[in-house]
């Protein structure tokens, strides 16, 4: 079953994946702010983009430990 993988050798690469080889080809810069950036190049990279806005909208872990903490000890005072 897995002795002939020459099929997987022609395999066309996906519209993703050449947006990420164009991404990580590119030149790194520095910004302020990577979500201006990223909102700003949403035409250039479609679903990275998309990828690094949701990601960017996740909660640091620290900062929910912090949180559960304070309930903890000082359920009536939650510092936010």
């Amino acid at each position: 079953m897995f002795n002939d993988l020459s099929d997987l050798t022609n395999v066309a690469p996906t519209p993703f994946a050449s947006e990420l080889t164009t991404y990580l080809q590119e030149r790194r810069e520095k910004v302020q702010d990577v979500i201006v950036w990223w909102q700003a190049n949403w035409k250039t990279y479609p679903r990275l983009s998309q990828m690094a806005l949701d990601y960017q909208c996740i909660p640091g872990m620290f900062d929910v430990y912090i949180i559960e903490i304070q309930l903890k000890f000082q359920p009536t005072s939650i510092i936010c």
